[in-house]
């Protein structure tokens, strides 16, 4: 398409379209970076979970989904760092508004969806007016020029080394997702989500290189590390458990196996990570073997197969470690 003889709406449909299949790659890449199988394992589950809350949703105030959609939208607006980058493609703030409100009626589809199917026209309406409305409220919030400067958490020690990066990466959505774990006792489904998200992100924590010096390699390596990391996690998820434990006890076996499944993953992120450690190269993405067994905990019982293959993998990986410094 000649950009000269094009006309300005052309324009405007033709930059929306390339930055939204932009989106798409983007996606693309974080579904590369992460694992497809683990996607697969977040899917399952989310349908599970999902039918049980979507029961649950027709109990619910329906206009709790269009307070659920501002504070999304808020979220959204706090963490996005390309608002500089889209009003040098948009040089008409009203192309802007027009592009931005797309986007969040496009995020917006499965709530929309939902009410229609639920009855609820007034809400629906109104939900999918406020995100078209939302694109123009967000021409006018965060525009300026952030620093990249990594904040420092102190209150995570040096020694949880993965743990500490990761969360300084992103303090805020980590400081979010902890809290959200407070609330998680409302329903068992909600816990046990809580949970399977806390060992997804293991797996990715764990991914975190660090060059030889930095390993602080001592006897039965592999064993210190993984108590250390146990207490870690322990006390992160200690206050949630507590609280699910108190509002559904009935249902203790089923929380014994969530939190087994958070120590077993555990295992695997660090065995899966030294056993093929070399401080010369970074590891490129989640193991494909790694994601197969987090589907086994999945299924009931089938943490014991990863507990098994764990248990080959951690003496795989403090033999290697040894042999660094042999």
């Amino acid at each position: 398409m000649d950009p000269i003889n094009t006309r300005p709406k052309d324009l405007m449909i033709q930059k929306s379209i390339n930055l939204l299949a932009l989106r798409a790659l983007q996606c693309k890449r974080i579904l590369d970076s992460v694992g497809y199988l683990l996607l697969f394992v977040f899917i399952i589950v989310g349908i599970g979970i999902g039918l049980s809350a979507f029961a649950n949703a027709l109990l619910w105030d329906k206009w709790w989904s269009l307070i659920g959609f501002l504070g999304f939208y808020i979220s959204i607006e706090k963490i996005r760092k390309d608002k500089l980058f889209l009003k040098s493609v948009f040089t008409s703030r009203t192309n802007l508004a027009l592009y931005l409100g797309l986007e969040y009626t496009l995020v917006s589809l499965p709530l929309t969806i939902a009410q229609f199917s639920f009855g609820n026209f007034y809400v629906a309406i109104s939900i999918l007016c406020t995100a078209m409305l939302s694109g123009y409220v967000a021409t006018f919030l965060g525009n300026d020029i952030k620093s990249e400067v990594k904040s420092e958490v102190k209150i995570i020690p040096l020694t949880y080394f993965e743990l500490k990066f990761a969360v300084e990466s992103a303090p805020i959505s980590y400081l979010i997702f902890w809290l959200i774990g407070f609330l998680s006792f409302m329903h068992i489904g909600v816990f046990l989500f809580w949970i399977f998200m806390v060992i997804i992100s293991i797996q990715n924590i764990f991914m975190a290189f660090e060059t030889r010096d930095m390993l602080h390699w001592r006897p039965s390596f592999m064993w210190c590390k993984f108590l250390l990391y146990a207490k870690g996690f322990t006390i992160i998820t200690f206050i949630p458990t507590l609280l699910a434990f108190i509002f559904h006890f009935e249902d203790w076996q089923i929380l014994v196996y969530g939190i087994s499944c958070l120590y077993v993953s555990l295992l695997l992120a660090l065995a899966f990570k030294y056993a093929s450690y070399s401080p010369m190269r970074a590891i490129g993405q989640t193991s494909t073997i790694a994601s197969i067994f987090v589907i086994f905990m999945v299924i009931p019982g089938g943490v014991l197969i990863s507990l098994a293959y764990g248990i080959i993998k951690y003496f795989k990986a403090e033999n290697n470690i040894k042999s660094l410094y042999a």
